[in-house]
């Protein structure tokens, strides 16, 4: 198995350069550095098989119309509760955005008005319930949010106020159910919040002394309740721990220094997602496990570990989400497939190599999105032959 935590230890200047050795270890191709995300988010954002919802999986981008969505290096999407409403970014491109469950996209970054949005190192987006309000993130760069779908967007980090969310490593965003609360962490950084829609921001590793060992963290991924009220954060390289806040990001817990969590410290945390009222939590570690946790993180089980689950051991998660009661889950793996459960992750279908979906098997997936009930699925492919997939 190919050790990561050889290659992203480091310095996040180092970090893109670790991704193309992870590339290149993965025998593909890599053209330009990019950070990989597991923290894109979802207005909700065991023993036996049971069988999971998807069956078959459509390429959106090899449709009529969609040409131009191939061969880009996505990112991250995300989906409105009712899955119709899809926004998803690349790195050192655009933000795209559709109103018909990924049937056709507009490159948001080529409309009027929107130029300044046009070719940055897109880290995270995530969306409001409805699909109007979304926020996205950039590498070594701003805080961007839209209340209009995305036909237009603001460049928070320049408003007045905000110069100090300007030029960060953020590398994920997650959402509340309307858009007014949202958070976001840095690599390398801190866990930021922001009660107004995302027009004024607070550095909550540094508003108060019991936040401290929350700054200066290797972040990599965050998720939200419906109400942003619970939030769940996740450290990834160098290995590190799952962090929790109550009270949308006021105060912070280590959850893994918790009794009986210890297992979860030191992982390698890629990707978290929360249901609705953020009980039902799940995480990816990468080149490893997947674990859940159905009391809002308290403790935690490693579901990999469980009976009839050795198949999802020793992976390349990438990217999960959730339905908003925490039952549906859907997760991808780097050069490899899309895995579902309807169990609350008890239970795990390798759906890539159910009939009729061979040919999502084997790819470079980056990110993966869920409507509200778990119904409608939406994921992205990153490289040079990234392409859009939607379920059903």
């Amino acid at each position: 198995m190919f050790d990561v935590s050889l290659l992203l230890g480091g310095s996040l200047i180092n970090r893109g350069t670790a991704m193309q050795k992870l590339r290149s270890a993965l025998g593909l191709s890599v053209l330009v550095a990019m950070i990989l995300v597991g923290g894109c988010s979802n207005p909700a954002g065991g023993g036996t098989t049971t069988p999971a919802a998807p069956t078959v999986w459509v390429d959106q981008s090899a449709q009529t119309g969609n040409a131009a969505t191939k061969g880009l290096y996505w990112n991250c999407i995300a989906s409105s509760s009712d899955g119709s409403h899809l926004a998803a970014v690349v790195a050192d491109g655009d933000i795209w955005t559709s109103t018909n469950s990924g049937s056709s996209w507009i490159d948001q970054g080529g409309q009027p008005g929107n130029s300044a949005t046009k070719g940055l190192n897109w880290a995270s987006i995530s969306s409001s319930s409805d699909g109007t309000h979304l926020a996205a993130v950039v590498d070594y760069g701003d805080i961007w949010t839209s209340t209009t779908s995305g036909a237009s967007w603001i460049d928070q980090s320049r408003q007045t106020g905000n110069s100090a969310t300007s030029s960060q490593y953020w590398i994920s965003i997650a959402s509340g159910a309307d858009g007014t609360h949202l958070a976001a962490v840095v690599y390398t950084g801190d866990i930021w919040t922001s009660a107004t829609s995302g027009t004024s921001w607070i550095d909550e590793s540094a508003a108060a002394e019991v936040n401290a060992n929350t700054g200066h963290q290797n972040w990599e991924c965050i998720a939200s309740s419906s109400d942003g009220s619970r939030l769940v954060a996740g450290i990834m390289a160098g290995g590190g721990d799952i962090w929790a806040s109550t009270n949308y990001g006021a105060t912070w817990t280590d959850l893994s220094q918790q009794a009986g969590n210890t297992a979860t410290s030191g992982q390698e945390w890629i990707s978290i997602a929360s249901s609705a009222d953020g009980t039902h939590l799940v995480a990816l570690t990468f080149g490893s496990d997947i674990w859940a946790s159905t009391n809002s993180g308290a403790s935690w089980i490693d579901q990999s570990r469980q009976a009839g689950n050795s198949a999802t051991i020793g992976h390349q998660w990438l990217s999960v989400a959730s339905s908003a009661d925490g039952t549906h889950l859907a997760a991808v793996v780097a050069d490899g497939d899309i895995w579902t459960s309807t169990t609350s992750g008890t239970s795990w279908i390798d759906q890539s190599q159910q009939a009729g979906n061979s040919a999502t098997s084997g790819l470079l997936w980056e990110s993966i999105a869920s409507s509200s009930d778990g119904s409608r699925l939406a994921a992205v492919v990153t490289g040079s032959a990234g392409s859009i997939w939607t379920y059903p």
